[in-house]
């Protein structure tokens, strides 16, 4: 009898044990899928006013962009930039996995630049949107 219910009573402490451990296990996989949801939507975005992102944003357009987005974002053999008020999500998404428009082909660039750089890109496109040239457009 005794062994009995040592046997029922480890089995009773290895289950338990598998829960909590699995409910732990559960916890740390929300909160890492959470914490991505943030970087990847508020995180980001976060950093869309901040000088110095659309500052290092601007640079980086520069080395890689303006070749087929033109100085400043003005056109060239890729849409103009300046002066459209994209979403920044729609910004970052097409940063990331790239975009084919006809014979028009982007690459992604999420090999390239980590999330923060993508952002930073974000940034300073979205900063085209006010431009001085914008005014007169309207």
């Amino acid at each position: 009898m005794i062994k009995k219910d040592f046997v029922l009573s480890y089995k009773a402490q290895v289950i338990i044990a598998c829960g909590v451990s699995a409910i732990i296990t559960l916890f740390a996989m929300m909160a890492s899928v959470m914490a991505a949801a943030g970087t990847a939507n508020g995180g980001g975005e976060a950093i869309l006013g901040d000088p110095a992102a659309i500052k290092t944003g601007e640079a980086t357009f520069y080395q890689n962009c303006v070749y087929c987005h033109g100085s400043k974002g003005s056109g060239g053999s890729a849409r103009a930039l300046q002066c459209r008020d994209m979403k920044p999500d729609y910004i970052f998404e097409t940063i990331t996995n790239g975009r084919i428009n006809g014979a028009n082909v982007m690459p992604p660039w999420k090999d390239t630049f980590d999330e923060k750089a993508r952002w930073q890109l974000v940034a300073y496109i979205r900063s085209l949107r006010t431009l001085p040239e914008c005014d007169s457009n309207n």
